[in-house]
């Protein structure tokens, strides 16, 4: 468990494009209630763990308005364990490793921490170190080989805001401030040998080799201009590439890093195949490592109206440089959402009640990235009413285990997560779980050692 807090300061100027950009490419079962009795209480002193971790699958339950999160066991969706005093930073999500350990930001305490679940199936805090996030947490992104991960703060009202890099060996990190060219969220992206990271600051996309700026080195090898209105990216780990999200009516800003510092190579529009509209806000790369899932709701004139607006998947072929756009279903959709190899599952609710959509997750598959079937479940109790706004009502959130076999979905506000046999296509259960997940502030996903991601990004 590491202690190391250093805080270099990067600062930032303008420079064209144009400078820089040479040669850029144009462009059916009944359901069973299931017991949650059992109340094994965690602490954030219980570190390192003490037991082996253990081989199972667990549901984890993250909600960023209150300190505590929940571990349950899969399959018997039994309480595993509630970790106290610990505030997951929903905004960026979370990295699982192969080990089992769950990558996190605790945005009260400020620091970055990995739970576990041990031989014993207790959830425990296992890695834990200082991390300056300013009450907030942006993004986060790991390097292919997982030894580092880097997490953006978010400093309301400065410009001046910090990049955490740790090392996930040592759980050591360095922290480096980096002054913004305009009032974007902080966003990292690591690759290659030696490790390089690439920093956007607003409207540019800085690059340095990481050793050298941890040791003092604070002159960029490169600095690229790209669009603003950002919300995060992917990586392409293959190919060595960076995608970042801008606004509606752009698309990902494509850089090729594969030399080491990044050069631009293209845009990639959102409005493609007759379908306009919104932005990959959260994208999710795909098993085969080559394509992103995203999904996409126009932005409404009338904010009334999203029961009757579509929503799609945009979908980017990463080695291709190239998009297109499916449409899935219409209403209020869960922004974050679980894939596996062979599904992702999103959930949404219009006037006709809920869906869960299991969307084509396999590249080799003729119907990749459509709509594979669908099962009905509730609507929140606090859902959006057709016709009104449907700001600050409830949605979805969803997650799957690694083999497909189950889906999680949240009911947000109504402290309750259903459980889908994906084999069946039915709803087989639900677990009563102690946090609210109240509009977009809940989060679940699977921890399942053995599991090595392909999308290194806090998802």
């Amino acid at each position: 468990m590491g202690a190391s807090f250093d805080l270099i300061s990067v600062g930032t100027r303008r420079a064209s494009r144009r400078a820089f950009v040479a040669g850029a490419v144009a462009a059916t079962a009944m359901p069973v209630a299931f017991a949650s009795n059992a109340q094994a209480q965690a602490t954030p002193g219980a570190s390192p763990v003490v037991s082996p971790l253990g081989d199972g699958r667990y549901l984890f339950v993250g909600d960023r308005t209150r300190a505590s999160v929940s571990v349950y066991s899969i399959p018997d969706f039994s309480l595993a364990g509630t970790v106290d005093g610990v505030t997951f930073g929903t905004h960026a999500g979370g990295l699982l490793l192969p080990d089992g350990r769950f990558v996190f930001a605790d945005t009260t305490a400020g620091e970055i921490v990995a739970i576990a679940v041990g031989a014993d199936g207790i959830p425990v805090i296992s890695d834990r170190v200082a991390a300056e996030l300013g009450g907030g947490v942006a993004w986060m992104a790991a390097s292919p080989t997982l030894s580092h991960v880097a997490v953006g703060s978010i400093k309301e009202e400065s410009a001046s805001q910090v990049l955490n890099v740790v090392d996930l060996q040592t759980f050591e990190n360095a922290a480096l401030a980096f002054e913004m060219n305009a009032p974007e969220e902080l966003t990292a992206w690591l690759l290659n040998d030696p490790l390089h990271i690439h920093v956007a600051v607003g409207g540019q996309i800085k690059s340095w080799e990481l050793a050298s700026l941890l040791a003092g080195d604070l002159e960029p090898l490169a600095t690229i201009e790209v669009e603003l209105d950002s919300h995060g990216g992917a990586t392409d780990a293959v190919n060595g590439r960076l995608f970042y999200t801008t606004g509606p009516g752009t698309g990902f800003e494509v850089l090729d890093a594969q030399g080491g510092p990044a050069e631009y190579l293209t845009q990639i529009p959102w409005d493609v195949d007759g379908l306009a509209g919104g932005r990959n806000a959260r994208p999710r790369v795909t098993a085969d490592g080559q394509h992103i899932f995203g999904l996409m709701t126009p932005g409404l004139d009338d904010p009334g109206a999203w029961a009757d607006t579509m929503v799609s998947n945009h979908i980017t072929d990463m080695a291709g440089l190239s998009s297109r756009r499916v449409e899935v279903g219409t209403g209020n959709f869960g922004y974050r959402w679980g894939i596996s190899d062979r599904y992702a599952i999103w959930a949404g609710y219009n006037a006709d009640g809920g869906t869960v959509y299991l969307l084509d997750a396999d590249a080799a598959s003729e119907t990749f990235g459509m709509v594979a079937a669908t099962m009905p479940i509730a609507t929140p109790a606090n859902a959006a009413i057709p016709g009104e706004d449907a700001a600050g009502t409830d949605t979805y959130a969803t997650a799957i285990t690694a083999d497909s076999r189950y889906g999680f979905v949240s009911i947000n506000g109504d402290r309750v997560v259903k459980v889908f046999d994906l084999e069946q296509l039915a709803e087989i259960g639900e677990i009563a779980i102690e946090l609210p997940l109240s509009g977009y502030d809940g989060y679940i996903t699977v921890i399942e050692p053995g599991s090595t991601p392909v999308d290194i990004w806090g998802r």
